[in-house]
């Protein structure tokens, strides 16, 4: 059933490779996890329809990019700061992120607490794990002098599992903040 369902979602983008490799890397990772097929079924299925809650796929990509700016702009002015002056567009590299919910980013197998959140959380929390990953490779990205070496060190950007964990962990962290901001200050990232 999961390959079944994995095949028809390829035949959206069949033309992309790169979203084709991704799907296979969840769909395995899922499979792991679970004991029976029809849980891997459903959570696959899942994970695959996410990002559609309220809108379309793309507009929750959207969303999230404009997140993250918001992200950058109120928690990380240093890199912020940096992609202003090399004139960055930030959805240039974080595009391919979302849309592959990360699995070109990691490596090696992702926590299941990183799927488990990415199911059921809000297009916020992609933002936060896209602001983590920036924070953790903020000393390389300053050193990148042009907009081309940014781009490509960001979209070639790779995680190993053992900082993934931290990422995760972090991210749900920085998400929950987040929410708790908008409740005390009356914002809304969302706008």
């Amino acid at each position: 059933m999961v390959y079944r369902t994995h095949q028809s979602f390829l035949q959206r983008d069949k033309d992309d490779e790169e979203i084709q490799s991704n799907l296979l890397k969840i769909a395995s990772s899922i499979c792991k996890v679970c004991d029976r097929e029809d849980d891997a079924y459903w959570c696959f299925y899942r994970l695959l329809n996410f990002s559609q809650r309220g809108g379309s796929r793309k507009s929750s990509i959207q969303n999230q990019i404009n997140y993250l700016g918001k992200l950058l702009e109120l928690r990380e002015s240093e890199i912020n700061a940096h992609f202003k002056h090399l004139h960055a567009n930030i959805s240039n590299f974080s595009y391919g992120w979302f849309r592959g919910m990360f699995a070109s980013v990691f490596l090696d197998e992702v926590p299941i607490n990183f799927w488990d959140s990415l199911i059921g959380a809000s297009d916020l929390y992609g933002s936060c794990i896209a602001l983590c990953l920036l924070k953790e490779r903020k000393s390389q990205i300053l050193k990148c002098e042009d907009i081309s070496s940014l781009n490509g060190y960001l979209r070639n950007l790779t995680i190993k599992s053992n900082i993934a964990r931290s990422i995760v962990q972090k991210a749900k962290d920085l998400c929950h903040q987040e929410n708790e901001l908008e409740k005390l200050e009356g914002l809304n990232m969302r706008r």
